[in-house]
């Protein structure tokens, strides 16, 4: 329907509703699954220098999981309903990057500071 410009030829007083959220939560989910793949590595990476990462690998398999629901949502058409879920998978995983960056940043200032010592 959107890709067709003849669908929003209007007569006067003619009214189509077209639901953008069908046309634009593919593209959601392209951005979290990019996300999901980046906070992975970063946790990765993390887990192999020692790092204790528990509680963040818990938040990102929430956000897998809330993405799954949010796939099996946009197929039956309950497009709402799937973007809340990718909007709080998102939250979550953008919320857990930057956790897993500030533990990194953190050990990167102490080991400069305690080495002076």
């Amino acid at each position: 329907m959107i890709n067709d410009p003849d669908n929003f030829s209007l007569t006067k007083g003619e009214i189509v509703h077209v639901d953008i959220m069908r046309y634009s939560t593919p593209v959601n989910f392209d951005l979290l699954d990019n996300r999901l793949t980046y906070s992975e590595k970063l946790l990765d990476n993390l887990e192999r220098t020692g790092f204790y990462t528990v509680a963040e690998k818990q938040d990102l398999t929430n956000a897998q999981n809330l993405l799954k629901l949010a796939r099996d949502k946009y197929v039956d058409g309950l497009y709402v309903k799937c973007h809340t879920d990718l909007r709080e998978a998102y939250i979550g995983v953008v919320n857990t990057i930057k956790r897993l960056e500030e533990v990194y940043s953190d050990a990167v200032s102490s080991v400069s500071f305690l080495t002076v010592f």
